[in-house]
């Protein structure tokens, strides 16, 4: 199949759900997954589409704009729903009564504040879902950061940094998109990044939690350094591409836990 041609049945393929897996689409057209990237990236840059996450969407009209990210989410969501939920209970373990801490935005995030004991605790978030979701844990004192409201990913953005100057944590939790071995801790969202370096840089100790399918993975913004980050919390460390990434990890990572 031509090229033209194989990005016209893309075009069909996207344009008649509301979204596509990217690692769906081969096997549709009966051509490898490295063809399918290309053709991708290629449509993207001409404006045609949007991709995250192993998602592709056909680029909305401007009244449609604003369905994108949240289909985005809901995605993500359903993504390894289990091992999320095994995640936040397990990352719920190292929070300690009368803790202050940051939780960082993003589907992980909010399964660790589901797992969280009604315990004693001071917690700050820019995630409206996990600010609603502590409101009924009577034991915990939550704030949210003030600012825009992201629509779709329930995220609160802006110029808001600089309030947490104010706060000292014991704990700040992260959710990587990805962990690079050159480019350490990489995430999606720019505008949330002040936010995430301010709240590391007023913590004693900065927590990384993600599963399995993060390693090796690219996101679009370099976060950290892999030795920025105190404990690592995973369901397992995969050994892939010729990277056994536990033993790769240890120097570089204060502490390393996994589940499995």
């Amino acid at each position: 199949m031509i090229k033209l041609t194989r990005q016209k049945e893309i075009e069909n393929i996207v344009k008649g759900r509301d979204f596509v897996a990217i690692a769906d689409i081969p096997s549709m057209l009966n051509c490898s997954i490295s063809t399918i990237r290309r053709d991708i990236k290629e449509m993207e840059s001409r404006g045609l589409l949007t991709q995250s996450q192993g998602v592709v969407i056909w680029k909305a009209k401007t009244l449609e704009q604003e369905k994108q990210h949240e289909i985005i989410y809901h995605y993500r969501q359903g993504q390894n729903a289990d091992i999320k939920r095994q995640l936040g209970t397990y990352a719920a373990k190292f929070v300690e009564e009368n803790d202050t801490l940051f939780l960082d935005t993003g589907t992980t995030m909010l399964e660790l504040a589901k797992s969280l004991p009604d315990i004693p605790l001071s917690i700050v978030t820019n995630d409206l879902r996990i600010a609603i979701e502590l409101e009924n844990k009577f034991n915990i004192s939550t704030i949210v950061l003030g600012g825009f409201v992201r629509r779709g990913t329930h995220t609160v953005i802006g110029d808001i940094g600089s309030v947490l100057d104010s706060f000292h944590f014991q704990k700040a939790f992260f959710s990587p998109a990805g962990i690079d071995t050159a480019g350490g801790f990489m995430f999606l969202n720019l505008q949330a990044m002040e936010v995430r370096t301010k709240a590391k840089a007023a913590s004693e100790k900065c927590v990384m939690v993600a599963d399995h399918t993060k390693f090796g993975k690219k996101g679009f913004i370099k976060g950290f350094e892999l030795n920025d980050c105190d404990l690592l919390i995973t369901d397992m460390f995969p050994s892939d591409a010729g990277i056994d990434w536990e033993s790769f990890l240890t120097g570089k990572v204060d502490d390393l836990r996994s589940f499995d």
